[in-house]
């Protein structure tokens, strides 16, 4: 239903808005007053990781400025409860807050839609139907929760990687205003999404009997009803994919990471946007602040 809107075509047109919020974020970080002594301190994670896929989500979304605080907070809640003092019991209530918005939000585009991704929620169809009402709230929490949280841990896992290897951040700085500078922050992305794998980890139920593996990695056989757990980070760090894999490199290549999936029907949909997301705002962070 919504896929048109995260087409590399999409995303390249999304490049201005990424742009203006990425300058916003700086700003802030330079206004930041400074403490007693003469440095201005900031949170990494609460200052940058966390505001700009928000920012650039909500605004995918058609969510008004003044309500973009209120999303980030609802889908923060949701997705890690206890950081706000909120047990597992409290999750219905903020889900049902995000999907109530979500519908509220959807007939407004449904009345008068634009170019946002719930006005292609509301009026896209599956088999010549639409969306029903209750599928409408879910699929725009589904897509608050995917914007939001996985490019704010690649962003942060990103920063303190560049933090742990400086000769990978000085290569990275050292290619900044130059003919390099595309190349080194794509492949940077790519290496900051294998690193961090921000999606840990997938349960999936076997379906049925089936073998598979190959007398390199061993063969396994699973049973129908069985329970199977792809853990991520160790697939982005198999050394037979991945030569020296605990090895951070900016220009590893090749690069073939499954943070995004490893094809098939549920490669992630945001993935273009992400990688942009990434290369954006850590160069303008490394040129702004190089130290």
């Amino acid at each position: 239903v919504v896929n048109k809107g995260f087409t590399p075509r999409q995303v390249r047109a999304l490049a201005p808005a990424v742009n203006r919020r990425v300058d916003g974020i700086i700003e802030r970080l330079r206004n930041q007053p400074t403490g007693a002594d003469g440095k201005a301190h900031i949170d990494y994670v609460a200052d940058v990781a966390v505001r700009l896929p928000a920012a650039v989500i909500c605004d995918m979304m058609g969510i008004p400025e003044e309500d973009q605080d209120l999303m980030v907070d609802l889908t923060g809640k949701s997705l890690t409860p206890g950081e706000y003092g909120l047990t597992r019991h409290d999750i219905p209530r903020v889900v049902a807050e995000i999907d109530t918005y979500g519908l509220a939000l959807g007939q407004e585009r449904l009345a008068d839609p634009t170019d946002d991704l719930t006005s292609l929620l509301v009026t896209g169809q599956i088999a010549d139907q639409p969306l029903a009402a209750d599928q409408v709230g879910p699929f725009f929490r589904l897509l608050m929760l995917g914007g939001n949280e996985t490019t704010r841990n690649a962003l942060s896992h990103g920063m303190l990687a560049l933090t742990e290897w400086p000769e990978e951040r000085q290569r990275w700085i050292e290619a900044l205003g130059t003919d390099a500078e595309d190349e080194v922050a794509w492949s940077a992305a790519e290496e900051i999404v294998r690193w961090a794998s921000p999606v840990i980890h997938m349960k999936r139920d076997v379906t049925r009997d089936v073998e598979f593996g190959d007398d390199e990695a061993g063969r396994a056989s699973l049973s129908e009803g069985d329970k199977v757990v792809i853990w991520y980070p160790a697939a982005n760090r198999d050394p037979r994919h991945f030569p020296d894999a605990y090895r951070f490199d900016i220009m590893r290549n090749p690069n073939h990471q499954g943070g995004f999936g490893t094809g098939g029907a549920h490669f992630c949909l945001g993935a273009n946007l992400a990688r942009r997301e990434i290369a954006i705002t850590l160069s303008e962070v490394l040129r702004q602040f190089p130290d």
